[in-house]
């Protein structure tokens, strides 16, 4: 059983719904899942830190730009549990971290405008609408993470029980 964190990001929250429902359409193919119920908040600056750190050294500018930005907007946060191969099936439907570079269903390439090319040159982060852990350990950190803000206990709806 694999687990990530997802959240739908500050520019895109008008379409949180219209999102994560386009992404479980086709994770439902693909995989059997559940999804907790997003949880909309405004995150701290040090969780953003936390969560960002990786990039941090890379490019200083975007890591202060993200956690600027993302502390003063608001996330829909959810976690997806499922099946081995969930977490690999959920980045290929999100598509690359560059927009410019996804395919027209994958939820970057349908929802986003930006680039990679066009944030580095502005000093900001790629507005590429989702977040969805990389990896299972990833996955596990970031939702140990973000558990907190659940009170700890993660509710998955009746509704949102997926799969093939």
């Amino acid at each position: 059983m694999e687990q990530s964190l997802a959240f739908i990001k500050p520019e895109f929250i008008g379409q949180t719904v219209e999102i994560i429902d386009y992404f479980d359409s086709f994770l439902s193919k693909r995989v059997k899942f559940q999804r907790s119920f997003p949880l909309v908040i405004i995150p701290s600056e040090e969780l953003i830190s936390q969560h960002y750190s990786g990039i941090r050294e890379r490019f200083p500018d975007i890591f202060g730009y993200t956690v600027r930005e993302f502390s003063r907007g608001l996330l829909a946060v959810c976690v997806y549990r499922g099946d081995s191969g969930m977490i690999k099936e959920g980045r290929y439907i999100l598509g690359p971290t560059d927009p410019k570079k996804a395919e027209q269903w994958q939820v970057r390439g349908r929802f986003c405008n930006d680039s990679m090319e066009v944030s580095l040159s502005e000093g900001r982060a790629v507005k590429n609408a989702m977040h969805f852990s990389g990896t299972a350990e990833e996955g596990e950190v970031e939702v140990a993470r973000f558990l907190p803000l659940f009170h700890n206990k993660i509710f998955y709806g009746r509704y949102s029980i997926r799969g093939a």
